[in-house]
């Protein structure tokens, strides 16, 4: 019994040592033109917008109009993302309300690649202002989104000249 117990730890030390030469020929460490790299980053999520600005310029008493413009590539995102668009109260006064005669004020998303419409959020101004604050969620995914805005309306008769300068605010929520 103890001439198989030594047959037998002989057998492992022999095969432990075999086992190691065989290993030994395979390094891990070696680093030649058939190896494996695996490189890169990965990068936080970003959504980028460039701002927008539409000019109005200068409207007469009672005077029908439709401005608009179409903006390329003003969002860009990384990541599926929401974002919110609203405006920014504190820059609009019942005065530009009431002299551009409560206009519908639409915004537009489209998909940069194809133009397809994405989204669309209308109102007329008194909406988008106090105290209603009408606010549009968009869900986007990875890319560029262009940005069309559109103001309809028909001016009323104001007393005096009053300055339209009043913000549309979009951000990732």
């Amino acid at each position: 019994m103890k001439l198989v117990l030594v047959a037998l730890v002989v057998a492992v030390v022999i095969g432990a040592i075999a086992g190691g030469a065989v290993l030994g020929g395979m390094s891990v460490e070696e680093s030649g033109d058939d190896s494996i790299r695996i490189v890169g980053v990965v990068k936080p999520p970003t959504v980028n917008i460039t701002p927008v600005r539409v000019f109005v310029g200068e409207l007469d008493p009672m005077q029908e109009y439709h401005i608009s413009t179409y903006e390329r590539k003003v969002i860009t995102t990384n990541c599926k993302c929401n974002i919110s668009i609203h405006l920014n109260t504190a820059t609009l006064s019942q005065d530009e309300i009431d002299v551009l005669g409560d206009p519908m004020l639409t915004i537009f998303i489209f998909n940069a690649s194809d133009a397809r419409l994405i989204y669309e959020a209308n109102a007329k101004l008194s909406a988008w202002w106090c105290p209603y604050n009408f606010t549009m969620i968009c869900p986007l995914n990875k890319g560029a989104y262009d940005i069309s805005v559109a103001l309809d309306g028909k001016t009323a008769v104001p007393e005096n000249e009053t300055v339209i300068d009043f913000g549309v605010v979009i951000e990732r929520v």
